[in-house]
């Protein structure tokens, strides 16, 4: 559509380069209006009311690699549900897996990708601590360390057998 053009106005010459190369800004030309760093936005990328640039680079998170993993912390009484493979000539890993999750930038959540079902044995007595325990791993099995006041829901269903 041509019933309006999109412009984008740099502060300064060096904010200019996190979008283009000097030689490319010699090859755009000057601004539209003299004695400001003005330009119309389709002249920057070829697309109209829009432009492609590069995101900051802490924009996505540089200390965790997915997916993670959300383990149930418990004793041996538990049976392992899930075999992590470690490495070669290295052996599996055993251990209590919930679910298996992604982090969506957009909505700035995790996403479950798949659940798994965790038995809890129940023979006339509790297996259960007070306090349920559980922490989120990244893929190289660090632990996800979330922030203060951060919130994380998880649903429990107790079956009878």
């Amino acid at each position: 559509m041509k019933r309006f053009y999109v412009n984008v106005y740099f502060t300064d010459l060096t904010s200019q380069l996190y979008f283009f190369t000097p030689t490319i800004w010699e090859k755009i030309g000057p601004s539209i209006e003299p004695g400001l760093l003005a330009f119309q936005v389709e002249s920057l990328s070829n697309i109209p009311h829009g432009m492609i640039t590069n995101g900051h680079p802490y924009s996505k998170y540089p200390f965790y690699n997915p997916p993670y993993f959300l383990y149930f912390k418990t004793g041996n009484s538990v049976d392992s549900n899930f075999l992590t493979f470690n490495n070669f000539q290295i052996p599996n890993s055993y251990g209590r897996v919930l679910c298996m999750l992604t982090y969506n930038d957009d909505i700035d959540k995790f996403k479950t990708e798949f659940k798994s079902d965790l038995h809890l044995p129940y023979f006339n007595t509790l297996s259960l601590n007070n306090v349920l325990e559980f922490h989120i791993y990244d893929s190289e099995k660090k632990i996800v360390e979330f922030m203060d006041l951060s919130q994380l829901y998880i649903s429990i269903e107790v079956l009878e057998m």
